[in-house]
């Protein structure tokens, strides 16, 4: 099972280069979207 590491890895390399409309790494949305989350599942 990949782990927490491996998670955020992957979104870091698939949202390289994209941008924010507030001029931020894209890559903090889903960062900010994950640590919203009660479980690890849902």
């Amino acid at each position: 099972m990949p782990s927490l590491e491996d998670a955020t890895a992957l979104a870091v390399t698939a949202h390289r280069g994209q941008q924010e409309e507030v001029d931020q790494p894209y890559v903090l949305h889903s960062l900010r979207v994950m640590l919203c989350r009660e479980t690890e599942t849902a």
